[in-house]
């Protein structure tokens, strides 16, 4: 399997775990899934952050990559901590 294609295991454990924090719900009688209101509203705001955090801080460190026992720069640190927090946060929404 080509790699970042999740197998048949890690895409049922990640539905799973979607529809037990309520931000899909199945169709009834189909394989389909389809967002849940409150699934709407995060993949806004997942969006929004993107948007107004994430790509303007990647623009300036996207070229030279984040790499793994070298000093970080300023804005690669400030990247990091960003994901860490928005990790925190998502789970205190949704956890």
């Amino acid at each position: 399997m080509p790699p970042g294609v999740p197998d048949g295991y890690k895409m049922g454990y990640d539905l799973k775990r979607l529809l037990v924090k309520n931000i899909i719900k199945r169709i009834k009688g189909t394989y389909k899934y389809v967002l849940t209101k409150s699934g709407i509203k995060i993949c806004k705001i997942l969006l929004l952050i993107k948007d107004k955090i994430f790509n303007p801080i990647i623009s300036g460190i996207k070229n030279k990559g984040i790499k793994m026992g070298k000093k970080l720069s300023r804005k690669e640190r400030y990247y990091l901590e960003i994901v860490d927090n928005l990790d925190k946060l998502v789970y205190e929404l949704v956890p």
